[in-house]
């Protein structure tokens, strides 16, 4: 009897032999209080079977019955399955207990239970009446469906077939027509955004050509483009993109494990979240840049002192983001995880995790988008080298053309990077709704 799968799982399962067949004459018997929870079984037992169970009021004694009852002397949510060739007597301690030990029952059936229409016509050599078949175990639980643990003891069914014959498969459905493909949501967003980019380059172009305003304030786009250009074979160009590149790399990688880690901190001490909260909210309306004499003091004017700044950006919004999609977690998944029993690192990483990847990829593109800005700002102020540095350099010697085609550069790369992290949000959620 291991191989039962049931939710919240037995502590242990004795059979104790016998059979107890559903058929036309099967009786539902209830008292008054929970005769709500007697017709929900009935509904859940009757399409699968066809048969109508009469329903009727505790105390009659009648055979071939399913007797629902409250046992005030069982613990609070607690029930037992009494089984034997005659019925099934199902105990609760109240009207939770009560539903737990129907739930129980209808999991012990087999798949078949769950259909909504009747089963086919069973072969007239094997029977021929359908009927469903229960052998009698008795097993002991712990706890139902996430209450506090207790040691209950119930006796319960393992529904077999309903009856060991061929039966022969409902016809398939004929295929729907097959209707035009319509364009995806994410096909729709690329165009959408490549069309307006396009349209704005167009505009830019021809009012510089056209002298609407003067090329030293905004060049054309295809004076950029020849600007980019050329800076890819201007070694000191490479030097400040990997400068920068160094930068934002190291401050996503911290301030991504920084942030889930707080994020996962302020989520298990629900007290040192309240606290910090609105510490980390206040940092939005704060410019980092501020900071940045106290970080020369401290580690002196390096690349240190960019990628400690640029990081303390980009943690704020993973952790606020992570700990609202582990506050934001249905309960009953955390209630499922501690019925099957599941240690926290399995709770952690195959259930809260996923069920606020949303949330947590969300916090991941912003503080990407934060770590790009705070790097590239902290060069632009007081650095020695980057792309921020040499934008600001080139503004103070007035050659613009260059300073455009390097503004052009990190607009690049801020867009791949966030449509790179939309294309990982685009697969999490899919991964999810399959």
């Amino acid at each position: 009897m291991s191989q039962l799968s049931i939710i919240p799982r037995p502590e242990s399962v004795t059979a104790t032999g016998g059979t107890f067949v559903l058929d036309q004459s099967t009786v539902i018997v209830f008292d008054e209080e929970n005769e709500s929870i007697a017709r929900l079984l009935r509904g859940r037992l009757q399409p699968a079977t066809g048969f109508d169970f009469s329903m009727v009021r505790i105390p009659p004694d009648v055979g071939g019955s399913i007797i629902l009852e409250v046992d005030s002397t069982m613990s609070a949510s607690g029930y037992a399955i009494d089984v034997n060739a005659s019925g099934a007597r199902l105990r609760g301690g109240d009207g939770a207990g009560l539903f737990c030990a129907t739930q129980t029952f209808l999991q012990l059936c087999p798949p078949s239970i769950f259909r909504r229409t009747a089963m086919p016509p069973l072969s007239p050599v094997t029977s021929s009446t359908s009927s469903t078949t229960a052998s009698g175990h008795r097993c002991k639980r712990s706890r139902c469906a996430g209450s506090v643990s207790r040691r209950v003891r119930r006796d319960m069914t393992d529904v077999e077939r309903f009856v060991m014959a061929e039966v022969s498969e409902p016809p398939e459905p004929a295929a729907p027509p097959r209707s035009r493909r319509r364009p995806s949501d994410g096909l729709i967003s690329v165009g959408a955004t490549i069309g307006l980019l396009v349209l704005i380059a167009t505009f830019l172009e021809i009012g510089a050509r056209a002298g609407w305003w003067r090329t030293s304030t905004m060049p054309a786009p295809s004076t950029m483009a020849a600007g980019v250009g050329e800076l890819a074979g201007d070694p000191q160009f490479w030097a400040d993109a990997g400068r920068t590149g160094l930068e934002v790399g190291l401050s996503i990688v911290f301030g991504s494990i920084l942030g889930l880690l707080a994020g996962l901190l302020f989520w298990k001490l629900p007290t040192l979240g309240r606290v910090f909260e609105p510490y980390l909210v206040s940092f939005y309306a704060v410019p980092m840049v501020l900071f940045y004499p106290v970080m020369i003091v401290i580690v002196g004017i390096n690349a240190s002192s960019v990628v400690i700044l640029a990081t303390i950006m980009a943690t704020i919004p993973v952790a606020l983001n992570t700990t609202v999609g582990l506050n934001g977690i249905r309960p009953v998944y955390l209630k499922l995880a501690r019925s099957l029993e599941c240690n926290q690192r399995q709770t952690l990483f195959q259930i809260a995790i996923p069920a606020a990847a949303p949330f947590i990829v969300a916090g991941l593109r912003l503080g990407v988008v934060y770590a790009l800005i705070g790097a590239v700002a902290m060069e632009f102020v007081t650095a020695q080298a980057g792309l921020g540095y040499r934008i600001r350099y080139l503004y103070e010697i007035f050659d613009n053309d260059t300073m455009f085609a390097y503004i052009l550069v990190v607009l690049v790369l801020s867009v791949l990077l966030t449509a790179l992290l939309a294309l990982v949000e685009r697969l999490i959620v899919k991964g999810r709704t399959t």
